[in-house]
């Protein structure tokens, strides 16, 4: 009896302990514009909008329509995004550079020399380095950079002093990072489109693999316990939580009659090719789906 009483308690115990079941947050979605000329790029600063298009940098206020922000040469076709109060920046894989977008629009050199040659140029001045295809831009609040170094396969990092250098590690944890994010304690976020994976650096600790099996993985953002990924191969945006495990959250669906809706909830909206995230005000974020911008709201758990 004393025995059995007593693992009657240990059973208690460890259930006590047992971490709680990670909970995916739920969205609404609306339609932000569309018939975009084919954009690649998304960042967003308040309810300011930029969008990277073949036809170069686009941008659009709340009460605004588009217009154009920079095109043209140097612009080859920009990509990914990265903007704050201070500067813009725009990683342009066949130029084989990041650019710095100025109030005037003329893009001048932030990373990279244009070519993709060998050795890579770390410890030194970043506009004198080799990038290859990069394909997205992170910006931290101090005005550290972080570039997605696709063809090099690694992460790069420019410290505001201008100086560049190899984020320690990912050369051996990435095949072809596409793009990635910063949260606000300073982990960054990144998506290895070859690999499926989701990977975590936090500041001081090994790079971890949090999701492996994603569908061709184009884009990614933090949220409050965990990040949105967008699978282009699923046609869907997941939720990854703290531990690793995978909510579909928006799209996935095909049952779409009567063309595309212009807004929805959750697994019901049908995405056609999702792909960057950038924050909105408050708790939403905007998401790039195919030629339109949508909107994705967080709804109250019930």
């Amino acid at each position: 009896m004393r025995r059995n009483l007593a693992l009657a308690l240990a059973l208690s115990l460890t259930a006590c302990q047992a971490p709680p079941t990670e909970q995916a947050p739920t969205y609404a979605v609306t339609t932000v514009t569309a018939d975009l000329p084919d954009p690649s790029g998304l960042a967003a600063l308040a309810d300011d909008l930029l969008v990277s298009t073949p036809r170069g940098i686009l941008r659009m206020g709340p009460d605004e329509p588009l217009s154009t922000l920079a095109a043209g040469a140097p612009l080859h076709e920009p990509a990914g995004l990265a903007w704050n109060d201070r500067i813009i920046l725009a990683a342009d894989p066949p130029a084989n550079r990041i650019w710095r977008i100025p109030a005037g629009g003329k893009a001048t050199p932030f990373a990279g020399t244009g070519t993709a040659l060998l050795p890579i140029g770390d410890d030194g001045p970043a506009t004198s380095a080799q990038l290859n295809s990069p394909l997205d831009v992170a910006i931290a609040p101090d005005g550290t950079a972080y570039i997605a170094d696709t063809g090099n396969s690694r992460i790069r990092r420019v410290a505001p002093d201008g100086r560049i250098s190899t984020l320690p590690g990912t050369e051996d944890a990435f095949e072809r990072p596409t793009a990635l994010a910063l949260s606000a304690d300073g982990t960054l976020w990144v998506v290895d489109a070859t690999l499926g994976e989701l990977k975590r650096i936090a500041p001081g600790k090994p790079i971890e693999t949090l999701a492996r099996d994603l569908d061709d993985p184009r884009g990614v953002i933090p949220t409050e316990d965990g990040a949105l990924v967008s699978e282009a191969g699923k046609n869907r945006v997941v939720w990854v939580g703290p531990r690793g495990s995978v909510f579909p959250v928006v799209g996935g669906s095909t049952s779409v009659t009567g063309g595309r809706k212009e807004e929805g909830t959750g697994t019901t909206f049908a995405l056609s090719h999702p792909s960057r995230f950038a924050p909105a005000a408050g708790a939403g974020i905007y998401l790039l789906d195919g030629d339109r911008i949508l909107l994705l709201t967080p709804r109250a758990t019930p």
